[in-house]
């Protein structure tokens, strides 16, 4: 897989070159809010602190607390 920035997205491509995905970033400051995009669906994830939150239609569907990144 491949990763490019392209027009304020990463877009995530495949071995054929056909992207599957895509995150947008920077919608608050310091990565507060991201959307990512994976086929029709789109999910929103809201970061406060060490803990994160993911989004389909407004309801959770994955909630991540983290100590720290290594």
């Amino acid at each position: 897989m491949i990763a490019k920035l392209e027009n304020e997205y990463f877009n995530l491509y495949n071995q054929q070159k056909e992207i599957i995905g895509k995150l947008k970033t920077n919608l608050k400051p310091n990565y507060a809010e991201n959307e990512m995009f994976v086929g029709e669906k789109t999910f929103k994830i809201i970061r406060k602190g060490w803990e994160f939150k993911i989004f389909e239609n407004e309801e959770i569907v994955y909630n991540l607390k983290v100590n720290s990144f290594f």
